[in-house]
């Protein structure tokens, strides 16, 4: 079999289900971009870290804000965890649903196309942006939600934490098909 071949019978096949990023994609706004930049304002300024114990960068990976902030002082630590809240909020109060997103999503549903959102912003902004995609659509919008803080299910098979690869590979195994379908 030819590889043109091979790619015309993929494309012909049917989509099991759609695994959308939240930030940018379904919503205008993006959290997560500023969460980081504020976290590591505080960590750069916290005398902990600045300390050399932890140095940002030497023993932390700079993209894991939980680990970034566990390894701060107890004051560092109170800060970033104030700010998230602070930028949490704002996010809910100023979230704006993306320019077609709705009708998107309702025609994947009318298809029998499951949806899910993985994304690396907090599981109860992912729930108020499902809410408001459901007040616009009157109708079902995601099967499954995995936010940043979404406990993992251990009678899955092992994963990382988001955004790893391994989240997908969950949420095939939820819907039982394979990664090449969503």
């Amino acid at each position: 079999q030819t590889v043109s071949n091979q790619l015309s019978a993929t494309a012909a096949a049917p989509l099991k289900g759609i695994v959308f990023d939240m930030d940018g994609t379904l919503i205008q706004l993006n959290v997560v971009n500023e969460l980081i930049q504020r976290i590591y304002q505080v960590a750069d300024e916290d005398k902990f870290l600045v300390a050399g114990e932890h140095p940002l960068g030497k023993y932390l990976e700079r993209d894991d804000l939980e680990v970034i902030i566990a390894n701060l002082s107890p004051e560092g630590q109170r800060k970033a965890k104030n700010k998230i809240q602070e930028i949490l909020q704002r996010h809910v109060d100023n979230m704006i649903i993306q320019e077609g997103g709705p009708a998107l999503v309702a025609f994947l549903a009318r298809n029998g196309v499951k949806r899910a959102v993985l994304t690396r912003n907090y599981e109860r902004n992912a729930i108020v942006m499902q809410q408001m995609y459901a007040q616009v659509m009157n109708e079902a919008t995601f099967d499954l939600i995995i936010g940043k803080d979404t406990p993992y299910d251990t009678s899955l098979p092992p994963a990382q934490e988001i955004p790893k690869a391994d989240r997908i590979r969950q949420i095939c195994y939820i819907w039982g098909c394979d990664t090449s379908e969503v």
